[in-house]
């Protein structure tokens, strides 16, 4: 019966609510003409014994629950529900907290201030507004129950969400691990490259100018290698993207990128970049990469209009830049990659086909990365010699890596499953056409598999990339028009703004002093 419920939404079911026969309200749902009782029809009551034991307020203070029905199975909750910060109660059944209002024995549900409904919701829907709901910061703990009946009868649609709230708790986990071990780099950047972005333009100004055009977006995955050739020879036929790792490999073998993705903001991303003009490239770079990059790529290309564009992202400091300036844009996929923005550029600039390269997500053939890497020519410079080669330090970092994890029979990180699946819920909530060309990695899920030819094929011919670039940018503006660097340094000056940014970045608000002298000294 789960069958009928492929569009993971409660579109086709209907249900209503009648008397057991101990007078207890039940819930019967009909599904293509059948009838199915949630509850038991002779004492719907037994169920509040089902998870008593397992609510704990003291070790979790934020409760998801998989499954409503009529709320039986919450009732050991009435004594207990202000205990907890938040509590999200997940159901299939549109509009069932209307009948659970007027169900005695869990009224108290609808009217709790911190019970949250979710019902009647596709799963996609669903996954944008916890991703809001669900708060690491502070937060004991996190603890997901389920109704044994709603999983029976809808499993798809239940473990569905029971992925994506996985999916969200390792986001923000990481996200938190992130900040608190670069929140002094990211600070530091992001005061630092306010200091150059009026060379920049906004990254907005492009959005929606290539609707008529392909894209191919080239990450260093080991899978590059063997496309290398193909796109050298056909680059005249569609737009490259690549991230800023894939640069060395691609302007080795005599391929200009169209647009260059970076957003890490630690210092060894400026070997990318060691030796090479960034040109005619036009550079996308976030607001916190690395002030070094910044400025490499500012010096270089910010004397010509839109040749470099700047992004927002969720960082604290970078909100207050939007607020100052809100036609900045951003291209932040929220999947915490490289390659995810680089995606996010190609959809918000409108290609009609996106092809995807090097989006490996594990070690195939035993290689890192592609050759000509920075990394890759780190092995074969300084650490080869006769008795240790390039292959075999390789082999050696991808087990130390993968600690002997494998995914589909491949050798990959953990961390590398985690990017795959932010990248394919991001790609799930967009319009845009996108393929893995020539893939050998790990398949993603939602993006087909096609050749290189055949991606070609949906190509038109040569395009005169540089005045298509040309046009979009004639109209684009420099930062210097639409960002007041004075009114940002004043906003900074709030002592009350500035020690609740220095808490959101660092977790403390001791080193404000020291981080408005840098403010002061910079801007």
């Amino acid at each position: 019966m789960t069958e009928k419920m492929m569009d993971n939404s409660s579109e086709n079911i209907t249900y209503r609510v009648v008397k057991s026969r101990q007078g207890a309200y039940t819930l019967v749902f009909m599904l293509d003409g059948r009838e199915y009782p949630l509850h038991s029809m002779i004492n719907p009551l037994r169920e509040s014994k089902s998870l008593e034991e397992k609510f704990n307020p003291a070790l979790y203070d934020t409760l998801i629950v998989l499954g409503a029905g009529l709320g039986y199975h919450l009732v050991p909750l009435s004594d207990s529900v202000q205990q907890y910060k938040r509590i999200i109660i997940i159901d299939v059944l549109k509009d069932i907290e209307r009948s659970i209002a007027t169900n005695p024995p869990v009224s108290f549900l609808t009217s709790s201030d911190n019970v949250v409904f979710l019902t009647g919701e596709k799963t996609g829907d669903l996954g944008k507004k916890l991703k809001d709901l669900i708060d690491l910061e502070g937060t004991k703990g996190i603890q997901v129950l389920e109704h044994p009946a709603s999983f029976r009868f809808f499993s798809l649609y239940y473990t569905t969400i029971k992925d994506t709230i996985e999916n969200i708790i390792q986001q923000k986990a990481g996200n938190a691990a992130t900040k608190k071990a670069f929140g002094r780099r990211y600070l530091k950047n992001i005061i630092r490259n306010v200091s150059f972005i009026e060379k920049c333009s906004p990254v907005s100004d492009f959005f929606n100018g290539f609707d008529c055009y392909p894209a191919l977006v080239i990450t260093a995955g080991p899978s590059l290698d063997a496309s290398i050739d193909e796109i050298a020879r056909t680059q005249h036929c569609y737009f490259i993207i690549a991230v800023d790792s894939a640069l060395p490999v691609l302007m080795s073998s005599g391929i200009r990128p169209d647009f260059l993705v970076s957003i890490d903001p630690q210092p060894f991303i400026y070997e990318h970049f060691a030796g090479l003009d960034p040109g005619e490239i036009v550079s996308v770079l976030s607001i916190s990469v690395h002030s070094s990059v910044m400025k490499h790529v500012a010096l270089h290309g910010g004397g010509t209009r839109s040749r470099v564009l700047v992004s927002m992202n969720t960082h604290p400091l970078s909100q207050v830049i939007s607020a100052v300036s809100d036609v900045i844009g951003s291209i932040d996929s929220g999947t915490g990659t490289v390659a995810g923005d680089a995606l996010s550029l190609a959809c918000e600039l409108g290609f009609n086909t996106i092809g995807m390269i090097g989006f490996d997500f594990s070690f195939p053939s035993w290689q890192i990365y592609a050759r000509g890497t920075a990394y890759q020519n780190r092995y074969a410079r300084y650490f080869q010699s006769r008795l240790v080669t390039v292959e075999g330090r390789n082999m050696d970092y991808v087990m130390r890596s993968s600690r002997g994890f494998r995914y589909e029979g491949r050798y990959t990180r953990k961390s590398f499953i985690g990017y795959k699946e932010r990248i394919e819920d991001f790609l799930f909530h967009k319009n845009s056409v996108v393929y893995s060309v020539n893939p050998s990695g790990i398949a993603m899920k939602g993006v087909g598999a096609i050749t290189f030819k055949k991606f070609i094929a949906q190509c038109t011919g040569s395009i005169d990339k540089k005045a298509c670039i040309a046009r979009v940018s004639s109209t684009g503006r420099r930062m210097e028009d639409v960002f007041e660097r004075g009114r940002f340094k004043d906003r900074l000056h709030d002592t009350r703004l500035f020690s609740e940014l220095m808490m959101e970045s660092l977790g403390t608000d001791r080193e404000s002093d020291k981080y408005m002298k840098l403010v002061d000294a910079l801007l």
